[in-house]
């Protein structure tokens, strides 16, 4: 498989950014199609960076499986907002710990500045999904190659899955899409594959 177009690499380091829905099936045949795309993916790649907010849910289960995936890999983490701000939307503790333990995996944590606005935000909601917003942007713009774990639908949100998906394709980023619904199909958008 080759990349039409690389966006970012350096030092033959693929850069994968992460995003994907929270709540995931629970589907053997979901994680034997991503395991698959994965190790195409990396391939013959002998630098793979991770670039990942670890958001419950697809982020967290993309970085694990890719860190198994044979390639030298290390992992950047791009927070929305201060760490214990962001954990604050995470359903229970072990959420918390397993973000916690992901994160000490990381070579570098970044928090993305929010945008101004000529107005400025309406309230703290705003602010808040101002943030997720930027933080998928500038993952995207960082980024080789997005892989999402989505259902395909129009985001539910600023920021949210959908949302950063389209943004990789107005930059003309490609794409790693790993469908949410069965038979949880893969699509590779503006790359060749096998």
């Amino acid at each position: 498989m080759e990349m039409k177009k690389s966006a970012c690499g350096e030092d033959g380091v693929l850069v994968i950014g992460t995003t994907g829905h929270r709540a995931l099936p629970f589907d053997m045949a979901l994680i034997v199609n991503m395991d698959n795309a994965l190790g195409k993916l990396v391939l013959g790649k002998e630098r793979v960076e991770i670039l990942s907010p670890l958001a419950e849910g697809a982020d967290r289960l993309l970085v694990r499986q890719l860190m198994g995936q044979g390639a030298d890999t290390t992992l950047s983490v791009l927070l929305p907002m201060d760490m214990e701000e962001y954990m604050m939307d995470f359903e229970s503790e072990g959420s918390r710990l397993e973000f916690r333990s992901l994160v000490q995996w990381a070579v570098a944590v970044d928090v993305v500045n929010i945008p101004s606005m000529p107005d400025g935000p309406s309230g703290p909601e705003e602010i808040r999904a101002l943030a997720y917003e930027a933080c998928g942007h500038q993952m995207v713009e960082r980024c080789d190659i997005l892989i999402a774990l989505w259902d395909g639908r129009s985001a539910r949100g600023r920021g949210g899955t959908g949302e950063v998906v389209e943004y990789a394709r107005k930059l003309g980023r490609p794409i790693l899409w790993i469908h949410t619904i069965f038979p949880y199909k893969v699509t590779w958008e503006r790359m060749d594959h096998d």
